[in-house]
This record gives structure tokens, C-alpha cells and sequence, in this order.
């Protein structure tokens, strides 16, 4: 049965406002994401402040979209909003960057791509077709006119319809896709690390017993070239290899082409980089998957991971700091995810 457009309309209502209330409830449940996010974008340090801004208004229109008499208005913010979330979105996808979209806050972290260009797009006509047609059925009309089982038809219907928008295809951890002869060791804090060697961009060897030399705590985070994840976490990983100098050995593990990685690792000029082609060491320390990180204090013991994932590598290396680095820096990481 095809719905009427009334029906059309006010399902279409509904799945842009459950998108920006998530986006918005999200960013509330953590406050820098917004603002932290805004400079990832390149956005002036003073102007990224009005982040903490951001939440509340896509709160606001989530709810003046579902209010019968505010849709229209609700629609046309919502658009506006998509249009400039894009255009920041196309600019740095042309630079050639990939930051962590902070769309969706602490419900998940993805690096802007493709796919964050379509969703706008498909929510930005969503939004344009209710300011242009009007807002359709009320909820309580429509409702009290419909029986219990098209009510609950068209609410699954919508949530499906967000979830898919919101999470269906975006990027994720990239799976190392390893034979199963070569599953990785069960590694547990307090044990030894095993060891290894690997060779530098510049193709000199390191071991893991010259990279605890310094006695400095090693955290190695391993990352593919072609996982959007990995990309979108090189920059702040960089950042981090600067400011935390002299507390923390962090080293990226590049995984796959060793030129894919090497032309990586320039782009984001990350200092330290070991190149791991076909995931020896990361099969090694028990991960199958990327971003991923292991801790390893001075004296070669495992002291945290394998953790998968941007913000269980961020987390990973804050605790380090914490318990291990004989010297802690102030400082205040960047969240990615998506």
C-alpha cells in the first residue's frame, strides 16, 4: 500500500528529526566533541568556542520538526545546518584530510568521507521537501487515525530508515584478514612482551628492545593505509608524538604498502614509523584489527591492550600517561570517532 503524502511527509519529519536529536544528545553526553571537532576542520580557535553551541540548536530542531506548526521552520534550519556541514566536509576531503566527522559525538566516531557527503544529501532533501510541501500529517492526527499496527510499521520503519543514514555505511575498523594458522597470541597485561623487529621508513631496523631504551613507556599503534579509521586518527597521533616528547614513546605500525604508509605518514608528518607488511608484529602482540594500540612499559612487560578502535586508543594512551610516564604532560586529547 503506498502511503499518502501526508504520511510521506511526516515519516520524512520524523527520520530528520531522530537523526538530529541522536547527533545532538550525543555531543551533550560529551561536551568537547563539537568544539574539538570544529578544529579538526580548520576552523579559527576563537570561532571553534561556539561549538558548545551546536548541540542544543540540533536539539531545537529535532523538536520544532516534530510540532506541526514549527516544521517548516524546523525543515529549513536543518538545511541550512546540512548545507554548511557539507561544504566543511567537501574542503577537507579536497586538502586531502579525513578528521573524525563528530556527527554522531561518543555514539561513534568515522572519518568524514563519501558516504557523510550522501547522508547530508539525502537529509538535506528530506528537510527541503517538508519546507517546500509542508509538514504533512500531525503526529496526534495521524495517530489517533491509524491502528496500533501502522503506528508501530511506520516507527520501525523510520528507525530503521536513521540507522541506516546514520551508521549503515560508514567507515569502520579495517580487519587485518588473517589465515587462521597465523591467530593472533592471547598478550594480557603483565606479561612479557615478545620480540621483534621491524624495519623504519627510511629502512633502518628497530627492535623492540632499542625502542625501550630510552626508558620511556612504548605505546605502538598499528594502522592500515587503506582503513578510514586509521587515516582519520594519523593527524591527532601526530600531534600527540610532539607534545608528549619526553613522557611517552608512541610509534605508528603501518600495515599493508609500505608506500601507501610511507606517503601516509608524510601527509600527516607523523615522526615515528615502523612499517609491518604483512602484520607480523601486530599478529605478534594479538590484534586482528586496526587502529589498534599495545602498551609496553620499560621493562618490556604488556601493561595495556591489545585495544581496538580510535577512542580505545586515545583512552589507551591517556592511561599510560597516567600510570607509567615518569614525566606527565598537561594534556587534553582530540576524540575522534563515529
Amino acid at each position: 500500500m503506498i502511503p499518502s503524502m501526508g504520511t510521506a511527509l511526516l515519516a520524512l519529519r520524523a527520520l530528520t528529526s531522530l537523526v538530529f536529536a541522536t547527533a545532538g544528545a550525543s555531543k551533550l553526553a560529551k561536551p568537547g566533541t563539537a568544539r574539538r571537532t570544529l578544529k579538526e576542520f580548520g576552523v579559527d580557535e576563537r570561532l571553534s568556542a561556539l561549538g558548545v553551541a551546536l548541540a542544543p540548536i540540533e536539539i531545537s530542531v529535532a523538536a520544532a520538526l516534530m510540532l506541526t506548526r514549527s516544521a517548516r521552520w524546523g525543515a529549513l534550519v536543518a538545511g541550512v545546518l546540512l548545507l554548511v556541514f557539507t561544504g566543511a566536509m567537501v574542503r577537507v576531503l579536497r586538502s586531502g584530510r579525513r578528521p573524525d566527522c563528530g556527527c554522531f559525538g561518543g555514539v561513534g566516531s568515522a572519518p568524514v568521507s563519501v558516504w557523510s557527503l550522501a547522508r547530508n544529501a539525502i537529509l538535506f532533501l528530506a528537510s527541503l521537501l517538508v519546507a517546500a510541501a509542508g509538514p504533512g500529517d500531525g503526529v496526534g492526527v495521524w495517530t489517533s487515525s491509524h491502528g496500533a499496527v501502522s503506528v508501530a510499521a511506520l516507527a520501525l520503519a523510520v528507525l530503521i530508515a536513521a540507522l541506516v543514514v546514520m551508521f549503515g555505511m560508514r567507515p569502520r575498523s579495517a580487519s587485518l584478514d588473517l589465515p587462521a594458522h597465523t591467530a593472533p597470541a592471547h598478550t594480557r597485561a603483565g606479561e612479557q612482551a615478545a620480540a621483534f623487529s621491524l624495519q623504519d621508513a627510511d629502512g633502518r631496523d628497530a627492535s623492540l628492545s632499542s625502542l625501550l631504551s630510552g626508558g620511556l613507556p612504548l605505546v605502538l599503534v598499528f594502522a592500515n593505509a587503506t582503513c578510514g579509521s586509521c587515516l582519520a586518527l594519523l593527524g591527532p597521533l601526530a600531534r600527540w608524538q610532539r607534545t608528549l616528547a619526553g613522557s611517552l614513546r608512541l610509534v605508528l605500525v603501518g600495515i599493508g604498502d609500505p608506500d601507501e604508509v610511507r606517503a601516509a605518514c608524510r601527509l600527516h608528518a607523523i615522526s615515528e614509523v615502523l612499517l609491518d607488511q604483512d602484520a607480523s608484529v601486530a599478529t605478534l602482540l594479538g590484534t586482528r584489527a586496526t587502529p589498534s594500540a599495545v602498551a609496553i612499559a620499560p621493562s618490556g612487560v604488556i601493561t595495556c591492550g591489545p585495544v581496538i578502535g580510535a577512542e580505545a586508543v586515545e583512552d589507551l594512551v591517556r592511561l599510560t600517561l597516567e600510570r607509567c610516564a615518569p614525566v606527565i604532560t598537561p594534556w587534553k586529547p582530540t576524540r575522534q570517532a563515529a
